[in-house]
């Protein structure tokens, strides 16, 4: 992960869909964070009725939601899958500490009786799962590899030497610094 730019926390190339997700895995990650320390929010409450494991969820749930982020404004793919499992986390989180509760309904175990957070939620887990904001992992995300060889251009283009260039009109190369040369 050396290739990560730790000032990028925020892509403006990306979709909206995606850009509105970073900024809500932000958001829900640092309430989520309140939430684990006060008590006041379900990882809270897992805390004191889990014990030591409900303190490891709880922080997962932030480290998924801050790293997701920061992952998915880097170009990681992980950072999707992150940010997918933050978005259904509070879900699947109120199921796991309402199990040993009888009689809530299971309105109260999906919207956990708060409906100002469960738009919030639902609208992260929306704009995560947009067609959109599917396309774009899948051909924009970079895999972490190792750089290309000298036998690879930074077009990635098998087999291009190093110091060629395309050749397009007017395309001035490599001594003018990418300026277009006049007259086609």
């Amino acid at each position: 992960m050396s290739s990560l730019d730790p000032r990028k926390w925020f892509a403006r190339l990306q979709p909206k869909t995606l850009q509105i997700a970073t900024l809500l895995l932000y958001l829900n990650g640092f309430f989520a964070l309140i939430g684990l320390v006060d008590e006041s929010d379900w990882i809270g409450f897992a805390r004191v009725t889990q014990g030591g494991l409900g303190l490891l969820v709880g922080l997962a749930v932030v480290a998924a939601h801050v790293l997701g982020g920061f992952l998915m404004a880097n170009d990681r793919r992980l950072g999707y899958w992150l940010g997918l499992v933050a978005a259904f986390s509070p879900f699947l989180l109120r199921f796991w500490v309402l199990a040993d509760f009888d009689g809530i309904g299971l309105w109260d175990r999906i919207s956990g009786d708060n409906a100002l957070s469960l738009i919030f939620e639902i609208a992260l887990c929306a704009l995560l799962l947009h067609p959109q904001s599917r396309e774009h992992p899948r051909v924009r995300y970079r895999r972490q590899r190792s750089p290309p060889g000298p036998a690879h251009h930074q077009w990635g283009g098998a087999g291009v030497p190093q110091g060629s260039y395309p050749d397009f009109p007017g395309y001035g190369g490599p001594d003018c610094g990418g300026q277009v040369s006049g007259g086609i």
